[in-house]
């Protein structure tokens, strides 16, 4: 699995409009007329799917979940990383310090290494980056905070218990009621893979207005239905992803060949 759009380190140039440059753990070809450059605070769940950077601001100095090719996990202050200790211009100089993030279920990321293992954790709280194929144990509750600034919780599916930043390290905890600033984190994700004005604008066009009666209308053409409760929340959290049109169609799909329906 790759992110979405090219990959480009801190202190990379751009090509030439029309040339590509390939890294070994990027195969993704973008032409150089599409790309915006940096790195960019991820708004929306849409945004989880592709390259991030995991920062805490737990201590003064912000830090990073970082990965080496051996599969260590740890949180390292930016400064010892060599790296631009404001949140707003942070971007990574090499592969172990982003993590790529995919939507695995309705609701649940699961995150991979730079170097090809996905992030884990057990009842005991340890977390793992050693995992080479998704399973219960690799799957990740979003939670989105957006109080004075906008961060992430990662609530484990497998557990329930919340991924936290402790003494330099990774464990995940129980539940505690309110959620601690280790429990926080602040993504960064690629500007370039970011929504374009244009389609962010399309996308509030389609769907202002009750999702009930937008689901309605799209399946009045073909038959009658229903719909339930069930349904009403497996659309909002399409459209929370960004793919409310796409869940449409296959429910649409599915009415239309349902001998019930």
């Amino acid at each position: 699995m790759t992110g979405r759009g090219k990959l480009r380190l801190k202190g990379e140039k751009s090509k030439a409009q029309g040339t590509t440059k390939r890294l070994a753990f990027d195969i993704a070809k973008v032409e150089e007329d599409e790309v915006r450059e940096g790195w960019d605070v991820v708004e929306i769940v849409s945004e989880l799917n592709g390259y991030l950077i995991f920062v805490s601001l737990l201590e003064d100095i912000p830090s990073m979940i970082t990965v080496s090719e051996e599969s260590a996990l740890a949180v390292q202050k930016c400064e010892f990383l060599g790296l631009n200790s404001e949140l707003d211009k942070l971007e990574p100089l090499e592969p172990t310090q982003f993590l790529i993030g995919r939507s695995h279920l309705p609701g649940i990321y699961c995150l991979k290494t730079a170097y090809g293992k996905y992030i884990s954790s057990d009842s005991k709280g340890r977390v793992y980056a050693t995992r080479e194929a998704v399973g219960a144990s690799e799957g990740w509750e979003v939670i989105k905070l957006d109080i004075k600034e906008i961060s992430w919780v990662f609530v484990s599916k497998a557990t329930g218990m919340i991924l936290t930043v402790e003494e330099g390290g990774l464990k995940t905890v129980k539940s505690g009621g309110m959620y601690s600033e280790g429990q926080k984190f602040h993504l960064r994700c690629q500007a370039a893979t970011k929504p374009t004005l244009k389609a962010k604008a399309f996308k509030e066009e389609r769907i202002i207005g009750d999702l009930a009666q937008l689901e309605a209308t799209e399946a009045k053409r073909f038959q009658s239905y229903s719909f339930s409760k069930t349904t009403k929340r497996d659309l909002e959290m399409a459209e929370e992803e960004g793919r409310l049109r796409e869940r449409l169609v296959e429910r649409r799909v599915k009415t239309k060949h349902d001998p019930f329906c």
